[in-house]
């Protein structure tokens, strides 16, 4: 049995260095929904609490030739949107915005 005196960390998909297309754009769209008769802190219970949560990802990829090798760079952005209320009371709210977005370069 040997065993390496260094490890070497490597990012690779799949079939990484298969023969792929070039030049092709990607726009994927991902979309959750959630709902919910509780709060958001579990601790607290709230009687007649709702909450609805709506949540999406746009992501980007461009597949490109870099030293004969498959390569992308993807950008991705996260959206949301979410609102609850309190039964049999006047409260209520809603928030609606993006997070951080993510950038990703995969090269050979």
């Amino acid at each position: 049995m040997s065993v390496p005196d260094r490890g070497y960390a490597q990012f690779g998909e799949a079939h990484h260095y298969d023969n792929a297309p070039v030049g092709v754009n990607q726009v994927e769209l991902a979309y959750a929904y959630g709902r919910s008769n509780a709060s958001i802190d579990t601790s607290l219970v709230v009687a007649g609490a709702k909450f609805n949560l709506n949540q999406g990802t746009i992501t980007y990829t461009r597949s490109l030739r870099l030293f004969h090798r498959v390569s992308w760079p993807e950008a991705s952005v996260p959206l949301a949107g979410l609102g609850g209320s309190v039964g049999g009371t006047n409260l209520h709210g809603s928030a609606t915005g993006t997070g951080d977005s993510s950038y990703t370069v995969t090269a050979p």
